[in-house]
């Protein structure tokens, strides 16, 4: 089959190589008609042909134009606009409304690859009024999720949203297969990024199920990622079912894991509590995360997170702090895209002069055809014309203005809003650091005390034969104290506040435990041996052990929610 093909494509570069003229216009038409399903042929075709026996500016146009939808359709990011150029020098006062509306969109991905934002986002603008003229749904769809990812780029979500919304209405009214259902992707994906996680899972199992029917494995891969994501972030946490979502791309669909995903395991990780291989993974990924400033500043927040975890605050607070640095300079690169916005909207004006200069150039052949009568009718219907037109573009650019306004009200609350968020955290790290310092000069000053009375109990009796059961007495005692109610409170107080109310939580969903068992519990997340454990309790070491494994069983057979938090503690 592949040598059939190769010897049919080698015959049709031949053929189009010699031909010229209609022949030329009817080769191009032929790529045309197959260039959407198979995008590699027509890629073929056209690097076959001779381009010097192209003739005449439309033809050129056209062949600048359907060579730059191969490039884009076989996944080659082309940076510089050296080929679309050819086609909009033609097609900017000339063509059809679908074919201007193509070559604005394939210039805007032309300048979307270089990370020219801006004028992609003017590019798109001017395509989607021509594919609107056009009624071509279809390539309305494929503009809005080129505008959606500029958006998304420049962190401008709400808009981003919009037009993912756009583009899946887009595909459905062109009636494609499978498009909608990626569009969908598109919708949960920023969903996501909104931290809207519900909506995002509501959306991902709707297409989860049609990806199974369908049996499209891409889209299952791709849509469990953002799932895994969803359900691990929202309310509540679902944490082991993220992981294995992640284990099923790999276990039973042969894909594999990207950055994203392993930053994702790690935060199902930390919230099972699992730091050691949250530690691991995150020194994997910092390699990959140096040259990448967005994958760096996930890795910091991860990474703040399992330090907080671990109770080291102040390392916590620094990776915090370095990562709301980026945060603020992306808040920055919000306010900078809602200009682009309003700049986007003023020069949509280049569509309304690019459709007056057609009207002129035709009018101008209109003249020379017609009498004088006929032209004086035609600057009259003219000047009629451009006032209504001025009228309407007055009215329409004021609402834009209006609209542009509010949209950076909105973006100016909205930094209100997470600067205070920001405070906010900072103040809540700052009152774990306070408690911590406390917990910490209150044991301090108890364990000097207890040290400083036996050292009196030492010298207080010389080298007396009772000095040694005085002492051993005194030690006996200290053991004793710190079984005492006070000094257990500040135990338990220190293990709640580095284990996450562990004991709390214990006592919520174990009510009928006895207080002696809360207690033993609460030396053991302390991490206390099981030697000082009998004898803080005054029992035996035998005791100790089965009292622990008896606990441990009743804790597994319970149906708590945060058992394995208890169990994993529980060392």
């Amino acid at each position: 089959m592949k040598i059939t093909s190769t010897i049919l494509a080698a015959a049709l570069f031949l053929t189009l190589a010699a031909c010229s003229g209609p022949g030329v216009r009817r080769s191009l038409t032929d790529v045309e008609s197959y260039i959407s399903d198979r995008p590699d042929s027509a890629l073929a075709v056209l690097e076959g042909m001779d381009q010097e026996n192209i003739d005449g500016k439309r033809e050129r146009a056209k062949y600048a134009l359907l060579y730059s939808m191969a490039l884009d359709k076989n996944y080659i990011d082309v940076t510089n606009d050296s080929i679309i150029s050819k086609a909009m020098s033609y097609y900017r006062y000339r063509g059809s409304d679908k074919d201007r509306a193509r070559a604005w969109y394939y210039l805007g991905r032309v300048q979307q690859n270089a990370g020219d934002y801006a004028q992609g986002i003017v590019s798109f603008s001017n395509a989607e009024r021509y594919a609107e003229a056009a009624g071509d749904y279809f390539q309305l769809g494929l503009i809005h999720r080129g505008m959606a990812d500029l958006h998304n780029e420049t962190f401008s979500l709400s808009e981003a949203l919009r037009f993912r919304l756009a583009e899946y209405d887009d595909f459905v009214a062109a009636g494609t297969e499978k498009y909608p259902d990626y569009a969908k992707l598109g919708v949960a994906t920023t969903l996501n990024n909104l931290m809207k996680f519900s909506e995002s899972e509501s959306l991902c199992l709707e297409v989860i199920e049609k990806a199974k029917n369908c049996k499209d494995t891409l889209l299952h891969i791709q849509t469990l990622r953002i799932y895994a994501t969803a359900i691990l972030y929202k309310e509540p946490s679902e944490p082991e079912q993220s992981i294995n979502a992640l284990s099923f791309i790999v276990d039973s669909l042969g894909g594999r894991l990207i950055y994203s995903d392993y930053i994702t395991l790690v935060g199902a990780l930390l919230y099972n509590g699992d730091t050691e291989s949250a530690q691991t993974l995150i020194n994997n990924l910092r390699p990959a995360a140096e040259a990448d400033k967005r994958k760096k500043a996930q890795l910091t927040y991860t990474e703040s997170k399992l330090y907080s975890q671990l109770g080291r605050n102040e390392i916590a607070l620094d990776l915090y702090r370095s990562f709301t640095s980026f945060q603020d300079s992306l808040i920055g690169r919000m306010l900078e895209q809602t200009i682009l916005s309003v700049q986007r909207d003023w020069l949509g004006q280049q569509v309304e002069h690019d459709r007056d200069m057609i009207r002129a150039r035709n009018r101008t052949i209109i003249m020379i055809a017609v009498f004088s009568l006929v032209i004086i009718l035609l600057l009259i219907y003219i000047y009629h014309r451009s006032r209504v037109t001025r009228e309407q573009e007055k009215a329409y650019y004021q609402n834009r203005i209006e609209e542009a306004v509010s949209q950076v009200n909105e973006t100016s609350d909205l930094l209100r809003e997470k600067t205070e968020q920001l405070e906010a955290r900072r103040q809540e790290f700052s009152e774990a650091l306070t408690e911590f310092s406390g917990s910490i000069q209150t044991l301090y000053r108890l364990r000097l005390k207890n040290l400083d009375d036996l050292c009196k109990e030492y010298y207080s009796y010389g080298h007396a034969a009772s000095r040694y059961k005085r002492i051993y007495s005194k030690a006996e005692n200290l053991v004793k104290s710190m079984a005492g109610d006070s000094e257990y409170e500040l135990i338990e107080s220190m293990v709640n506040s580095f284990k996450e109310d562990i004991i709390t939580k214990l006592r919520t969903e174990f009510p009928k435990l006895d207080e002696d068992d809360v207690r033993f519990l609460c030396y053991c997340y302390a991490g206390f041996s099981p030697e000082a454990i009998a004898l803080l309790n005054d029992e035996k070491i035998e005791t100790v052990y089965n009292r622990k494994s008896r606990l441990k069983k009743r804790i597994e057979s319970s149906e708590s929610k945060n058992k394995k938090i208890f169990i994993n503690n529980l060392k």
